[in-house]
């Protein structure tokens, strides 16, 4: 029971601090959850209605366009909330596919009753608006890496934000996040290797 898991409520107090009150309370609403590599946590337009914290490992938010190919939106590392702008609309359907990069744990918080303990907790309430600010900062990153003028800029714009995970994620989705191809980003990375030796 994650009531009796002090190192869950010490990794969520890393984002912000959590009351012993407060966390015997969200123990009450929550549930364990394992996703193996490549299994989606929830597809796009199903209803979803948890608020989700990444214990370990890596997910990956996309979504897929009129011609099929996969748009990768963003990239969750553990000890992080998915953002509730990636997660579901005003009408709980999941806004886009969230999938496992690697075997995943997490945790889910019935949000109904998330949104009722926030109201009630002020730390959960100040746990909350970091989370929104978190997920603003992504927002802005990505317009930030997108209006690079070219591929080389992005692709290093990409590393410096994403270096403890880029070797985890698979080149075909840090070109789809970055607005490139495989091939294309293969070939700068390599002129990029020739540059630095």
């Amino acid at each position: 029971m994650l009531m009796k898991n002090p190192e869950l409520k010490s990794l969520i107090s890393e984002i912000s601090p959590i009351k012993n009150q407060t966390w015997n309370d969200l123990a009450l609403i929550s549930e364990l959850n394992s996703i193996q590599k490549m299994e989606l946590l929830v597809k796009k337009d199903q209803s979803f209605t948890y608020e989700v914290f990444l214990i370990d490992g890596l997910l990956r938010c996309f979504d897929i366009d009129e011609k099929g190919n996969e748009l990768t939106i963003g990239f969750y590392s553990e000890r992080s909330f998915v953002a509730p702008y990636f997660m579901r609309n005003v009408n709980t359907k999941a806004t886009y596919n969230i999938q496992a990069v690697q075997n995943c744990k997490v945790v889910l918080f019935n949000e109904p009753d998330f949104t009722k303990l926030r109201n009630k907790y002020q730390d959960l309430n100040e746990l909350a608006h970091k989370v929104v600010h978190s997920e603003v900062c992504l927002r802005s990153y990505k317009d930030v890496l997108l209006s690079k003028r070219n591929l080389a800029d992005k692709y290093l714009y990409f590393k410096e934000k994403f270096k403890v995970i880029e070797k985890e994620i698979a080149q075909v989705h840090i070109a789809s996040y970055i607005g490139s191809d495989p091939v294309s980003l293969s070939r700068i990375k390599r002129k990029l290797l020739k540059e630095q030796s």
